[in-house]
């Protein structure tokens, strides 16, 4: 069976927020899938901001060099951590 003990106790990260520093997001990942609309870069005029309405990604801030790659190393960390892909989201993503 699949034992949820921390989710059974009411605790389910929900409204969490996490900070990852890491290669870049593969935000066409369904780790990231949002409905509404695509993970954009938060630095806007020199500011960085987050979007609540984020199902996932709240705040991306991209920095790559070239021996980086989106859908490397921090896709697979951001989505481990992230929770359920968007396809079979559910109460416990």
């Amino acid at each position: 069976t699949n034992s949820v003990p921390l989710y059974d106790l009411g605790i389910s990260g929900q409204g969490q927020v996490i900070g990852i520093s890491d290669t870049g997001v593969d935000e066409n990942s369904c780790f990231f899938d949002d409905p509404n609309g695509a993970v954009a870069d938060s630095q806007v005029g020199g500011t960085y901001t987050a979007d609540s309405s984020k199902r996932k990604v709240v705040m991306y801030i991209a920095f790559q060099d070239g021996d980086d790659c989106n859908a490397g190393h921090g896709s697979h960390c951001a989505g481990s951590i992230a929770g359920n892909p968007g396809s079979t989201a559910s109460t416990q993503d």
